[in-house]
């Protein structure tokens, strides 16, 4: 009797234990997903053209003529109000300063307070590499900072224009993207090859349709 008892509740908790171990599972795995997704892709083709014309403005204001955008890659600049491991070690030194030179400590920590107040700037990075049209001949990537401000034109209604600030320092700029766009790139390699497979199967799926039309026309 005692047995049978046992046996019955281990029947019971046993289909419990497992729904909540997938519901754990999924739950994790879903979390996961969602820390290492990338928010740099670009959503959608008007913004794809707006990369696009951005690099051509440029390089027609830097008197480039004959030349084609051949890749381009865009990342937003983290907040600087995030401070990095670096930034971190820079104001322990900073907090030195204060026995050393009050005077510069007090300089220093005016122009912070003034910093801190103002809203951070939208600044994204424009990695590109183009080539010339006639001779083919690829030219060295590039960085270009870009920021994008808005102007209240009316009542509620704000316009969009995106202001070039300089070329940067391309190795520089990579330290920090390299992380950021080798994640963005496994994304896009695994979409395409979703994509892929979805063609396939849709491209097989026609030709057994084809296949019984086929076969009813005997």
């Amino acid at each position: 009797m005692g047995n049978n008892s046992l046996l019955l509740l281990i029947l019971i908790i046993l289909p419990i234990g497992l729904v909540v171990f997938m519901i754990y599972k999924k739950k994790n795995k879903g979390q996961k997903d969602k820390n290492t997704k990338s928010n740099n892709q670009l959503k959608n083709k008007q913004e794809e053209d707006e990369v696009w014309l951005t690099i051509k403005r440029f390089l027609r204001e830097s008197g480039e003529t004959g030349k084609e955008v051949v890749d381009s890659y865009v990342v937003k600049r983290p907040d600087p109000r995030i401070k990095t491991k670096q930034q971190k070690q820079l104001a322990k030194e900073f907090k030195k300063l204060k026995k050393t030179d009050p005077e510069a400590y007090n300089a220093q920590k005016a122009l912070q307070k003034i910093e801190k107040r103002k809203k951070p700037k939208e600044l994204y990075v424009v990695l590109f590499t183009t080539r010339d049209t006639k001779t083919l001949n690829v030219d060295s990537p590039r960085a270009l900072e870009c920021e994008v401000v808005y102007k209240k034109v009316a009542k509620g209604s704000m316009q969009r224009t995106i202001v070039i600030n300089s070329l940067m320092d391309y190795e520089k700029e990579m330290e920090w993207i390299k992380p950021i766009k080798e994640k963005d790139d496994k994304e896009l390699a695994r979409q395409l090859r979703v994509e892929q497979r979805r063609i396939a199967k849709k491209k097989q799926k026609q030709q057994k349709q084809k296949e019984k039309e086929k076969n009813k026309t005997k």
